[in-house]
């Protein structure tokens, strides 16, 4: 009695040890900041990156709402050019128009007269190499929305490259090419995109790497989250070039459900390669608001932002090996905070159907040693689907208590947290409910079942979310082989034990991804969240908690 509470106990703390090290994964360390902020001239020669310079440059570009085409903006810009030059470099400004009343309207401020056009002007900083082997190009942009600063989206950027040119200046002409690009109007259809890539056709094929710095809140990790095609080699490069990668290929799934883009879409439809997007969710509410100001955004992320634009530039700045671009695509995802795993298609594609023919075999096992009869298998598969609607169910009413009921706004992670503990309970209370009616070998041929068909159709079909199934199934059904051949009275214990490491792996993986699904998309993803969720732990809860 005494083991088996402490097993209770240790199951229970793995799984929100599990999450808390997930979510961790895609979370900036901590850092003092005494907001104490710098000017370039105060810097001049520091050959490190200073999150004070970057937070200096952020409070002039965030100092208020500056959309395409306002005097604000166009102070924004006056800045810049202002520090660019005063680091050194040549400014050049690329003008150009937009009449579409609907682009006009979403940049003028309410109450304020239409004008016959907009005025938007691009900044291009080209700086040449001493031995050039690639030319990459560093974007982000400068304007905001009409309702708010900008300061997270994407002023944090804007002002990260900017300390990041400081520094590639005080460290020596680099050996390889660069071109620095701001655009306006992002927030307008990406217009500023669009504009420099109808200007500049031979880009296309100039520009070795394309690195875009986006936001779409005021804290949490630097994520990157979106490639261009055949990236395996790009992540290598990625992780050797950052000291925590935040990388998982289940983001570009994510970001395709928005119905917004980045100023990185306009360059991946132009058939640029080597290309990289990078962002931040946390603080999702602020987005495009008043709120997302300078004193708003989370310090830890500003100093993540700032270090890691330095350490990419600084090590594109004298890369060599940029002859071996595959064309193949790698599936990619953090484990812990700095622990990046990467791997090609291909080998997720073998462990993919290694897990699936592990699963039929585990099938197999336990039909051929009759641990359950038909109506305990029946008992199964009517016991997984309730489990998955109760998710689901959870899920949706979840979403209308939020939105319709409480009067006050909660904080995401308060409402993610309770929603997951609430369908934790609930599939246990079905397991038990269920408990006299059917045993774990009749529930785990449809789990395996389910998750092999999952697993199969993820990584053929979406390939960058084919990790998820992968590292749960292999460990399930590799534990219950096992179970099915080991003599009678390790098998409970044998379960126990396989419960523990598929819960820490569950956790660890899909507890984030989910919790990345719900900052992009909010409340309207809350029944999908749900429904994944108590699949994911129905597995390792029906080994551990039924005969």
């Amino acid at each position: 009695m005494v083991m088996k509470k402490i097993l209770h106990v240790l199951l229970a703390m793995v799984i929100i040890a599990g999450g808390y090290l997930g979510i961790m994964a895609y979370e900036p360390s901590s850092y003092n900041f005494d907001e104490q902020t710098m000017t370039v001239a105060e810097a001049a020669g520091e050959k490190q990156a200073s999150v004070a310079v970057m937070m200096g440059h952020l409070k002039h570009i965030a100092f208020s709402a500056h959309p395409a085409g306002s005097v604000a903006n166009q102070n924004v810009r006056a800045y810049l050019i202002e520090q660019i030059e005063a680091m050194g470099y040549v400014v050049r400004e690329e003008h150009f128009t937009n009449t579409d009343p609907e682009v006009i309207a979403a940049a003028t401020p309410d109450g304020e007269p239409l004008p016959e056009q907009l005025n938007m002007t691009n900044l291009v900083v080209e700086v040449a190499g001493t031995n050039p082997l690639a030319t990459t190009l560093v974007m982000a942009h400068y304007d905001s929305t009409k309702h708010g600063p900008g300061a997270g989206d994407d002023g944090i950027s804007v002002a990260s490259i900017l300390e990041a040119m400081r520094v590639l200046k005080a460290n020596g002409q680099p050996q390889n090419n660069f071109v620095f690009l701001f655009t306006d109007g992002e927030e307008l259809k990406m217009l500023g995109a669009k504009d420099y890539v109808e200007k500049h056709p031979e880009m296309a094929e100039t520009a070795t790497f394309v690195l875009d710095f986006e936001a779409r809140g005021t804290g949490g990790g630097m994520i990157m989250f979106r490639t261009s095609n055949g990236n395996n080699h790009l992540l290598h490069h990625y992780v050797a070039a950052v000291s925590t990668p935040m990388a998982t290929s289940i983001g570009s799934s994510i970001f395709d459900l928005l119905p917004n883009g980045t100023d990185l879409t306009v360059f991946l439809n132009s058939n640029y390669e080597g290309a990289m997007d990078f962002l931040m969710l946390d603080g999702v509410e602020n987005y495009h608001a008043p709120t997302d100001n300078y004193d708003n955004i989370d310090r830890n992320s500003a100093y993540q932002y700032t270090t890691t634009i330095s350490e990419l530039i600084n090590y594109f700045a004298k890369i060599n090996d940029v002859e071996n671009i595959e064309n193949e695509n790698a599936v990619y995802f953090p484990i812990f905070r700095g622990m990046q795993i990467v791997m090609p298609e291909s080998i997720a594609k073998v462990l993919a159907i290694t897990a699936a023919l592990l699963a039929v075999i585990a099938i197999v096992l336990l039909i051929v040693k009759k641990t359950f009869n038909k109506r305990q298998l029946l008992w199964g598969a009517i016991a997984l689907v309730a489990i998955i609607l109760c998710g689901a169910v959870i899920g949706f009413v979840t979403r209308i208590v939020v939105v319709n009921i409480i009067p006050v706004r909660l904080p995401l992670f308060a409402i993610y947290t309770v929603m997951l503990i609430i369908i934790l309970l609930a599939v246990l209370g079905i397991l038990r409910l269920f408990g006299k009616r059917l045993n774990f070998s009749g529930f785990a041929v449809w789990y395996l079942v389910l998750l092999a068909i999952a697993t199969i159709i993820l990584t053929f079909l979406l390939s960058g979310a084919s990790y998820l199934p992968i590292f749960i199934l292999l460990p399930l059904a590799g534990g219950i082989i096992i179970y099915t051949l080991i003599a009678e009275k390790y098998k409970q214990r044998t379960k126990k034990i396989v419960a523990i490491i598929t819960a820490a792996i569950a956790s660890i993986l899909v507890v984030p991804v989910l919790y990345l699904i719900f900052m992009a998309i909010l409340t309207p993803t809350l029944f999908i969240i749900g429904t994944l969720f108590a699949g994911s732990i129905a597995g390792y809860l029906s080994i551990y908690s039924l005969e």
